[in-house]
């Protein structure tokens, strides 16, 4: 680890479990309203790999419990399936139609997106009543999302796969902005 006055820097490897080994790169960087994050992940394993990423993304405004000011916008159409009925789906953007209680626990939305050619992905988590939100930006297309969501935040997970022969090397970034509308 390495740290610098608007950065730090992560290396995580993994030396080899039957073949598979591998080295992530990430460099957290922060400048004004904005928090980038550029990972790289080599294979340094003798054999082919396939995984997926993604971070959790606990978003949380103005200490507001999830609830009707909560809302999740995507850029293009997308499918959804939702388990709960605390989510409703409103053309582009998921919709908190009542808050989630300690008795719900928790609400999933899984989402794919229809536009198949894209070449990143992005969503915007919005409080309506704060006037706030975070626009959060994949460089490449999520494989799935999966919007979490808790009595106090709201995660959306982007999940990218990741796919490598021995001595390939990936890399991809995740931007956070930081908004008050």
């Amino acid at each position: 680890m390495k740290w610098e006055a608007d950065r730090a820097i992560f290396r995580q490897t993994c030396k080899g479990v039957n073949g598979h080994a591998y080295a992530l790169d990430a460099e957290v960087s922060v400048a004004d309203s904005v928090v980038t994050i550029t990972y790289k992940l080599t294979n340094s394993g003798t054999r082919a790999f396939t995984t997926e990423q993604y971070a959790h993304n606990f978003f949380h405004f103005d200490g507001r419990a999830t609830g009707p000011d909560y809302e999740v916008e995507f850029p293009g159409e997308f499918d959804v399936k939702i388990p709960k009925p605390v989510i409703e789906k409103h053309g582009r953007k998921l919709h908190f139609i009542g808050e989630i209680s300690p008795k719900i626990k928790a609400a999933d939305a899984f989402v794919s997106a229809k536009d198949e050619s894209r070449k990143s992905d992005s969503v915007v988590v919005r409080n309506t009543q704060a006037g706030m939100e975070i626009h959060a930006t994949v460089s490449m297309p999520a494989a799935r999302v999966v919007v979490h969501a808790g009595p106090v935040y709201v995660c959306p997970e982007q999940f990218v796969k990741i796919s490598l022969n021995p001595g390939e090397s990936k890399q991809w970034v995740r931007t956070y902005k930081f908004q008050i509308n």
